[in-house]
């Protein structure tokens, strides 16, 4: 990999590596758009950049990546999507004990579901 200088962007003997530009100004990245994976340098350049594009900046969490571009952060978001998943289901079934499901249901329909259990104990 080359040293680039900021200047003019070309190859420079000052030894510093920039890897990736910020889309909308050229200057050293430091944020990367979940999304698209745009490279910005500031917060004024994510603004433009999701105005520009109309990205939204939310990652799709089930969108196909090629094993070849598969990397650990990517890893990484599967494992905590998983992880959402498992808490989400932890919560429904802790309400779903705390409320039951059928205070959802009209009285008489409860009514009847109450004596049906009572003629089958």
């Amino acid at each position: 990999m080359e040293s680039l200088d900021e200047s003019s962007g070309s190859p420079s003997s000052t030894g510093i590596v920039y890897e990736n530009l910020c889309s909308v100004c050229n200057e050293p990245s430091k944020y990367r758009c979940p999304k698209c994976s745009t490279f910005s340098c500031s917060l004024e350049c994510v603004k433009v950049h999701k105005e520009e594009t109309a990205c939204d900046g939310v990652r799709d969490k089930t969108a196909f990546i090629p094993l070849d571009e598969f990397q650990e952060r990517h890893l990484l978001s599967d494992y905590h999507f998983l992880e959402n998943i498992g808490r989400t289901i932890d919560n429904a079934q802790r309400s779903k004990k705390k409320f039951g499901l059928m205070h959802y249901l009209p009285h008489e329909i409860f009514k009847m579901d109450g004596e049906n259990k009572k003629q089958h104990d």
